[in-house]
């Protein structure tokens, strides 16, 4: 049971990114491209990744080959470099770690952990800004 009587820590500063599984990877970036108008800002072999008009980090939405559509990875950004680390060793603590990543596209360090239904999920703090473009 949680001590009430600690200040909660808001360690999670916002929402970053957001990756979704396709069998129909093109159709679904022709959708988020076309009809939703986010810009497409990198492609890979198995991924495409696109971002809004105001969105700051490199990209907010990742789209990437499955043979079933669902929810990919859930990135989260830490407040700051010591919030990422103090919310790792919480989640190392409750079972629900499942690793650190170095560097992905878009981001530095992160530590990657599943929520208790099994959701993955990323926390990070270094991001890369969105290049902007006259």
């Amino acid at each position: 049971m949680p001590d009430t009587n600690v200040e909660p820590m808001f360690e999670v500063a916002h929402l970053a990114a957001v990756e979704l599984y396709s069998p129909k990877r093109q159709a679904s970036v022709d959708f988020f491209a076309n009809l939703m108008g986010m810009y497409i800002v990198r492609e890979d072999s198995d991924a495409t990744y696109l971002r809004g008009y105001e969105d700051p980090y490199a990209y907010s939405l990742k789209v990437t080959d499955r043979t079933e559509p669902g929810p990919g990875v859930i990135s989260f950004r830490a407040q700051s470099a010591a919030a990422l680390d103090r919310r790792a060793q919480v989640l190392t603590a409750a079972g629900l770690g499942d690793g650190w990543v170095d560097k992905d596209f878009g981001h530095g360090r992160a530590f990657q952990f599943h929520t208790p239904d099994g959701h993955k999920m990323k926390l990070l703090w270094d991001v890369d800004y969105a290049a902007v473009t006259d």
